[in-house]
């Protein structure tokens, strides 16, 4: 079904307390599993970038998309026909860190995850860790999705991508949203040999750094 950015983010809002309330499935959603991974790699974050769009778009429509085509979002009266999602904020390491939440009750959530001689992971380290270097993560994260995304073919015309990102673990300053923009910048030679423009956004709602073609 087609929405306007109000009748989205009123729709997935409402899902959103469901979900709050509903112990029933908290492991499921906090590993991802089944239906969640659509809820909070797809749906969430179309709802974070229709709260900042609201009033620009309010014209236009949205329609998330289930399937394995090369798109996640349809689009009607927009510059864009088509949306890819991206997310960064969850991971192999996202889902082992939530997974010793789930088994101790407790775990750090910037700690630097350790791997054993084999390699696999095998703890969290319960340190804090420098402003600078989680900024930087998540800028290598960031860059090494958009580089994955653009390097595929058959994304129809008039795709935008979304980049979702973790706004949740650091408190971004200004200079730090000045470096995702110029990270953006920088790709812009990679990104637009597929899509037309490149969205960032965090589950917070709260800034989008947008670039166009």
């Amino acid at each position: 079904m087609f929405r306007s950015p109000a009748e989205y983010t009123q729709w997935f809002e409402s899902h959103l307390q469901t979900t709050g309330r509903d112990r029933t499935y908290r492991e499921e959603a906090l590993q991802h599993k089944g239906i969640f991974k659509q809820f909070y790699e797809e749906l969430f974050p179309l709802y974070s970038l229709l709260k900042l769009k609201q009033k620009q778009w309010r014209k236009s429509r949205f329609r998330n998309v289930l399937g394995n085509q090369s798109y996640d979002v349809e689009v009607k009266g927009n510059a864009l026909a088509y949306l890819e999602i991206a997310t960064t904020d969850f991971d192999e390491g996202e889902l082992f860190r939530w997974r010793e939440f789930l088994a101790n009750g407790y775990v750090s959530a910037i700690g630097r995850i350790t791997r054993d001689n084999k390699g696999r992971m095998d703890r969290i380290e319960d340190e804090a860790r420098p402003h600078n270097v989680l900024v930087q993560e998540s800028v290598a994260a960031i860059t090494a999705r958009m580089n994955d995304k653009s390097a595929k073919s058959g994304y129809p015309r008039d795709t935008g991508l979304v980049v979702y990102y973790d706004d949740y673990k650091v408190r971004y300053e200004e200079e730090d949203y000045n470096l995702l923009r110029s990270t953006v910048e920088g790709l812009k030679c990679t990104w637009t040999t597929t899509f037309v423009s490149v969205f960032l956004v965090g589950p917070r709602g709260e800034v989008l750094i947008e670039s166009k073609k």
